[in-house]
């Protein structure tokens, strides 16, 4: 049980990440002067944030795909 354990732990770990970088890039990209003064900034912001969407979507599916082999292996053990 302990690897599915890491597993879960590190997957918690990825979203806690990924929910960080999203959150410092949405922060950046609501001040509307972003947009004029430096577009290329927004830009690079916004796919930046996109990147972390999806690895924050990848780590949530790993967590859940850990976690139901972890509760499994625990009713099979039980």
């Amino acid at each position: 049980l302990a690897p599915l354990r890491k597993r879960i732990k590190d997957a918690e770990k990825a979203i806690a990440h990924a929910t960080a970088e999203i959150d410092k890039r949405e922060s950046a990209l609501a001040d509307p002067a972003l947009y004029t003064s430096d577009p290329a900034k927004a830009t690079r912001l916004s796919t930046e944030r996109a990147r972390f969407v999806e690895q924050k979507v990848a780590a949530e599916e790993e967590w859940l795909a850990a976690s139901e082999e972890y509760e499994m292996a625990m009713a099979e053990s039980a």
